[in-house]
């Protein structure tokens, strides 16, 4: 059954990040950032595959780095074909882009699956926090490219955002999280706000202060942490 489910994860990043990613870039001539933030939300919703066909963190934590390698090494031999310009979105004069964003996923998905789920047995946590970089991010980058003109001016912060693309992320990644912590909770709809709110504005500021795509791990590190500690608080006081 391992192996089946390993099986069924590789044919979904084959067809929905390989196939489809191609189809919108070279057939459809789709917007590159439409495309690359689809890439983003291709591999968030994989999330849901990891915590559905495992029976355990060991399970999920080897097919994420077997990904990893996978991912990493061929992409490092088709970045160096006449092929990968054409059929990829890739920022980079030389490449790198797409494979640096692997590393980061599959890397922030072993650090979750290792937390989150092995040490804490939280799988909920882990779909939450992917979520608000799946959708937060690519609301952010989408939003921000098509109508953001003014430019965030603090210092640390990265110079190519904007308040528009930041607004976007926190109303992105508040409604997700109020969605999910409403789902997974029930009846509680007034700490599914809380959540959505504490989460929305620090993913909004993690994500602010992100350079060069960290906020691949950063965002959905902290949106962990920050979920866990407020489910921790609301447990303590018998709420939940």
């Amino acid at each position: 059954m391992f192996a089946l489910n390993v099986l069924i994860i590789f044919g979904y990043f084959i067809i929905a990040g390989g196939l489809v990613s191609v189809l919108l870039k070279s057939v459809l001539k789709v917007n590159r950032e439409v495309v690359r933030k689809y890439q983003h939300i291709m591999y968030a919703s994989s999330v849901i595959f990891y915590v559905t066909l495992f029976d355990n963190a060991t399970q999920a934590i080897i097919t994420a780095f077997i990904f990893l390698v996978l991912g990493f090494g061929a992409l490092f031999i088709f970045e160096r074909t006449p092929y990968y310009k054409r059929m990829i979105v890739d920022r980079k004069k030389k490449g790198g882009e797409v494979k640096q964003s692997v590393f980061y996923a599959q890397s922030m998905l072993i650090i979750l699956f290792i937390i989150f789920w092995r040490w804490i047995d939280a799988k909920e946590i882990i779909v939450v926090a992917v979520a608000t970089w799946g959708i937060g991010d690519a609301l952010a980058a989408v939003i921000g490219k098509k109508f953001g003109k003014n430019k965030i001016d603090i210092e640390g912060v990265d110079p190519k955002k904007t308040f528009e693309g930041s607004f976007a992320l926190f109303i992105g990644v508040s409604v997700t999280v109020g969605f999910l912590v409403f789902f997974y909770i029930g009846h509680l709809w007034w700490i599914s706000i809380i959540f959505a709110l504490i989460i929305g504005l620090t993913s909004t500021i993690v994500e602010a202060f992100s350079h060069n795509g960290l906020d691949t791990l950063t965002m959905p590190l902290s949106a962990a942490m920050i979920a866990y500690l407020l489910f921790v608080l609301f447990t303590s006081i018998g709420v939940i």
